[in-house]
């Protein structure tokens, strides 16, 4: 360590602040201040001089000494400052990444409104699906940490939006015990800084988790909670999507009633507000109860016009879950070769 150049010594002390157990050199960049090809380069001498590993292609990390050493000379050589605002910056460049990865893995569904501050230089974006997919899987463990350090440093901003960014990726991998864990962490920052509408955000983000994990009393008092949060700030968009999630959970539950009473509320919000993505999904789970009940005709009808409003808007996502839906309904009317059709499309 004494004998690397003051820039170096700096970078290494810094990165015994980053959250999570490994960092690639976009991460580094953040945490330093500096450029991404600087980071690379100045990753790359820590690397040839042992003071990092590398184990993967592209990502670095500490021995477990080492990283202990660099914590103890940040706390030593850098003032409080400095060290609050290299941990700030590396997080708010998780926040903006994974916003990125989330437009290009859900880019029809609502975002999670960022903070104020301009992005960092280094975040990275996406070509393609696969790749923000993979990034978000690759990076999954510093998330977690990125969202547990926010809190525990009152960045309570941020703390609430990386898992609610999340969302698109979530849903695809299932990962629904790990991001109850984080919600924990939002939650709590978002009562911090008494932020209604994060609440109603985390609340609803909470109820979808327990849904799919069957703990359907939970998700139900989620919902509930996260609906009145939502009427209570005029959150119409929010208040729609728990609508349909508070209906999706009743569904599963076989209360026909309760669900088909919460969707058709979903809609007519959707409607009065003009969010079309949001009808496609309220009609489709609308068929879904229709379905559930036998009602196959009427189950068709709200399946179709979900269809023409998500081919509208090119959401191939929705298409084929919808698609899918259809060749179930026309299957259980033994209208055989329609089935077929549609679940070959999808």
């Amino acid at each position: 360590y004494e004998h690397l150049t003051p820039e170096q010594q700096r970078m290494f002390r810094l990165l015994g602040l980053h959250p999570g157990y490994d960092f690639s050199a976009a991460s580094a960049a953040a945490i330093a201040d500096t450029t991404l090809e600087r980071a690379q380069a100045l990753l790359e001498t820590l690397l040839d001089e042992h003071l990092l590993e590398q184990r993967t292609c592209g990502h670095y990390r500490f021995h477990d000494l080492l990283h202990v050493y660099a914590k103890e000379r940040t706390k030593g050589e850098d003032d409080a400052h400095e060290r609050e605002a290299a941990i700030r910056r590396v997080l708010n460049w998780y926040l903006y990444t994974a916003n990125n990865a989330d437009r290009v893995i859900a880019p029809l569904r609502r975002h999670v409104p960022l903070t104020a501050e301009s992005a960092p230089p280094s975040i990275l974006t996406f070509a393609s699906h696969r790749d923000a997919l993979n990034w978000c899987e690759i990076e999954r463990a510093n998330l977690i940490a990125a969202t547990r350090t926010a809190a525990a440093h009152n960045h309570n901003g941020i703390a609430w939006r990386i898992p609610t960014a999340l969302y698109g990726f979530v849903i695809l991998r299932k990962h629904w015990h790990e991001w109850l864990l984080v919600h924990q962490d939002a939650l709590t920052a978002a009562r911090c800084i008494g932020d209604r509408f994060a609440e109603g955000w985390v609340l609803n983000g909470f109820g979808i988790a327990y849904t799919e994990l069957q703990r359907y009393p939970e998700a139900i008092d989620c919902f509930h909670t996260a609906l009145n949060l939502r009427r209570q700030v005029d959150d119409r968009i929010g208040e729609s999507e728990t609508l349909n999630n508070l209906g999706e959970t009743y569904r599963r539950l076989g209360q026909l009633t309760e669900a088909i009473e919460n969707y058709q509320k979903a809609l007519a919000i959707c409607r009065e507000i003009g969010d079309r993505h949001g009808e496609s999904i309220s009609l489709n789970n609308l068929g879904k109860a229709r379905y559930d009940a036998g009602q196959y005709v009427a189950a068709i009808k709200c399946h179709s016009s979900a269809l023409t409003i998500c081919r509208e808007s090119a959401d191939r996502y929705s298409e084929a879950e919808i698609r899918n839906d259809l060749g179930d309904t026309y299957r259980a009317l033994e209208r055989f070769d329609s089935a077929l059709d549609h679940y070959t499309e999808a």
